[in-house]
C-alpha cells in the first residue's frame, strides 16, 4: 500500500510539472496598431521553461514564420523588437517558443496590425513615361514616424542610383520632370531622410523611360539610293515655277529658233 501511495505521488508530481511548463504572450496579443520601423516590446507570462526562447513573427496569420531571435535568454520575459519590418499588414502574430522544449509555446491570441513607413505606388513596374514630361511619383507614408523624404531613380534596374531630390516634405506625390534617358529598367527609391536604412521602398518591377524624339532609321552607316526626276527636259521659258533635276531652257521661240522681242531675250 506504502508503495501504490509512493508511486501515486511520483505520478502526480511529474504531472504537476509538466502542467505547469506554460508561456503566455500578453502583447501583442491581438488588436494592438504598430508602426513599422519602430521598437516595441513582446511580453509573456512562463512558467517551468528553460528561460531560452525562440521568437517569431508572421505577416500572413501564422501561415508563415520569420525569425526574431534564437536561444533568447531571458527571466522576465520581455523581448524588445526593434526592427518591426517597413510592411503594411492587418494578419500579424507573434510566436515564443521555449528554445529547450519546442512544445512549449503560444501564439498571440489574435492579429496585430503594422502600419509601414513607405511604399511607392507610381511608377510601380509597365508605365511607359516620356522624356521631357512632367510625371507625379505617387507614395504612401505614415505621417508618425517620416516627415520628409529623398527621391532617386535608376536606369539600370537598381544597380545605380541618381538622386532627384535630397529632401522634400512627405505629402504622397512629387512632379518629376522625366530626363531623357531612354531605358526600359527604371526604377524609383524614396527613403526617409532621417532613416533610410529601414524606412524606404523602390518600384516593385521596372518602368521605361523612352525619349520623345527617337530617330530609329537613318541611324548611321546606311547606304541610299538617291531618287531622281527626269532628266534633259526642253522648257520654254515662262513665269510659271518648275520643280526638275535637270533641263534645257529656251525662249519664247522654243527649240526653232530665237523669238524677237521676247519678254526673255535680254536674259
Amino acid at each position: 500500500m506504502k508503495k501504490f501511495f509512493l508511486l501515486a505521488s511520483v505520478l502526480m508530481l511529474l504531472s504537476i510539472s509538466t502542467f505547469s511548463q506554460t508561456i503566455n504572450i500578453t502583447s501583442p496579443n491581438g488588436g494592438e496598431n504598430w508602426n513599422g520601423c519602430s521598437s516595441n516590446p513582446i511580453t509573456w507570462n512562463s512558467t517551468g521553461t528553460s528561460n531560452y526562447y525562440n521568437i517569431f513573427y508572421s505577416l500572413d496569420n501564422g501561415m508563415t514564420w520569420v525569425a526574431i531571435a534564437t536561444s533568447y535568454n531571458t527571466i522576465v520575459g520581455s523581448f524588445t523588437w526593434s526592427a518591426i519590418p517597413n510592411v503594411n499588414s492587418s494578419n500579424c502574430l507573434v510566436k515564443v517558443v521555449d528554445a529547450i522544449t519546442p512544445t512549449i509555446n503560444d501564439v498571440s491570441n489574435s492579429a496585430f496590425t503594422v502600419f509601414g513607413a513607405l511604399f511607392v505606388l507610381s511608377p510601380n513596374g509597365g508605365q511607359s513615361w516620356i522624356a521631357g514630361t512632367t510625371q507625379n511619383i505617387n507614395y504612401t507614408f505614415n505621417a508618425v514616424v517620416v516627415s520628409n523624404v529623398k527621391l532617386e531613380y535608376s536606369t539600370n534596374n537598381g544597380a545605380t542610383w541618381t538622386t532627384i531630390i535630397n529632401s522634400t516634405p512627405a505629402n504622397g506625390a512629387y512632379g518629376w520632370i522625366v530626363p531623357n534617358v531612354p531605358s526600359n529598367l527604371c526604377r524609383i527609391r524614396i527613403s526617409d531622410v532621417v532613416d533610410p536604412s529601414c524606412k524606404w521602398d523602390k518600384s516593385d518591377t521596372t518602368f521605361s523611360i523612352v525619349s520623345n524624339i527617337s530617330v530609329n532609321q537613318p541611324n548611321g552607316g546606311e547606304s541610299w539610293q538617291a531618287q531622281v526626276g527626269t532628266q534633259g527636259t526642253f522648257i520654254n521659258m515662262s513665269n510659271a515655277p518648275l520643280l526638275l533635276n535637270t533641263g534645257y531652257y529656251f525662249d519664247d521661240g522654243g527649240l526653232e529658233g530665237y523669238l524677237s522681242g521676247s519678254s526673255y531675250d535680254q536674259l
